[in-house]
């Protein structure tokens, strides 16, 4: 069985060309060069004061496109209103751009840039003249004239957990590199079927980097941020698959609002408790409905409980694959599914056994469940 870990040696951050402790702006910008396999997403979302939820931003290639060398990029949004009504509204051009020194995209009429402190997106309102019917097992369904022009602005700073990249097999070209900005100051318009008005709200972004297929490198994931009135946080609890050893690699940092800085940072380990299952007919799975974790560090110990109260998403990728590629995964025991919940969280922060925070309240999480039920992966 292979191997899994974080890099985090001083001959890591050496070959990557990081600094311990620093994200560098290039961070934000394209990480693998076109031509090879591989595949980024630059990710977005928000809770807005009008109760809407949206996630927005761009991905390199699609999911299922991974393994190819070059493919159409994409960009779009999904949106959720206070009544349950989803639209999704997703854009490929061939006309496209992604800068390696920072974060600055172009696809079709469609532009993302930012420098870790503030982004600005826009996404142009167009006809669906380019639009694919579906993204990666979600259906697109809007009808045009969707789109956004968003700042969002950043109220701590980004994460990186050592370099940020877990490798398989000690195989560089195998790995999955992360780092988010859990907070987020939300402003600007939003316009649907035609409509704009203006919008303000909470949000989050990361930018994500594969260079393994998520398909076949991981079995499970979870993750999520929160910002609360005196914290925010974010967690990624990310699971390799059996060919890696069904290593958990537990990402979490926990934030002072005051400050913007981390006050508490997981030390790699993390207990976890799944209090309550709930099973899914489209998907033949079940998924944790209740999520408890517990963290510690010296004196101090973060208990964080998830429960979700809505269903964002759901997309079946095994299902929306062709039955030569669903052989393929079936060989690795892989069948891939997805979730994205409207939740309350509950952070507890305990300091020498002194309650010093017990707070709740809402958030967004998914989970990603690729592999099939084994409890070597403490996941059923």
């Amino acid at each position: 069985m292979g191997t899994t870990r974080l890099w985090d040696k001083e001959e890591d951050y050496k070959k990557l060309g990081l600094k311990p402790g620093e994200v560098q702006l290039f961070e934000s910008g394209r990480i693998i060069p076109a031509g090879r396999p591989g595949s980024e997403v630059w990710y977005f979302d928000a809770i807005l004061d009008c109760g809407t939820k949206i996630t927005l931003g761009c991905r390199t290639k699609t999911a299922f496109a991974t393994d190819l060398p070059d493919a159409p990029p994409f960009a779009g949004l999904t949106l959720t209103d206070p009544d349950g009504n989803v639209i999704t509204d997703f854009t490929s051009s061939e006309d496209y751009s992604f800068s390696s020194e920072k974060c600055d995209i172009k696809i079709g009429k469609h532009r993302i840039t930012g420098d870790h402190k503030i982004y600005n997106l826009h996404l142009e309102a167009a006809t669906k003249e380019n639009a694919p019917s579906t993204v990666d097992g979600l259906e697109v369904n809007a009808a045009g004239g969707t789109g956004a022009e968003l700042t969002f602005e950043a109220l701590v700073e980004p994460f990186r957990q050592d370099t940020g990249r877990i490798i398989l097999d000690e195989n560089p070209d195998l790995f999955m590199a992360w780092i988010p900005i859990p907070s987020m100051k939300v402003s600007g318009e939003l316009t649907i079927g035609g409509v704009t008005r203006k919008v303000t709200g909470t949000g989050y972004h990361d930018h994500r980097v594969m260079g393994v297929n998520d398909l076949y490198g991981w079995h499970h994931w979870v993750w999520g941020r929160q910002t609360l009135k005196d914290y925010s946080l974010v967690i990624y609890n990310i699971v390799s698959a059996e060919p890696y050893g069904f290593t958990q690699v537990p990402l979490f940092a926990l934030y002072d609002n005051k400050t913007g800085k981390i006050i508490f940072q997981n030390n790699g380990s993390m207990e976890r408790e799944i209090q309550e299952f709930s099973f899914d007919e489209s998907t033949q799975k079940n998924w944790p409905k209740v999520i408890k974790y517990t963290l510690k560090d010296g004196s101090k110990t973060v208990e964080y409980t998830l429960k979700w109260k809505d269903i964002l998403e759901t997309r079946d990728f095994y299902a929306a694959l062709p039955p030569e590629a669903q052989k393929a995964l079936d060989e690795r025991k892989m069948k891939p599914a997805y979730m994205r919940f409207f939740s309350q969280g509950n952070l507890k922060i305990t300091d020498n056994d002194k309650v010093i925070c017990d707070v709740s309240g809402d958030m967004i999480y998914e989970i990603a469940y690729n592999g099939l039920p084994d409890e070597r992966a403490k996941f059923c």
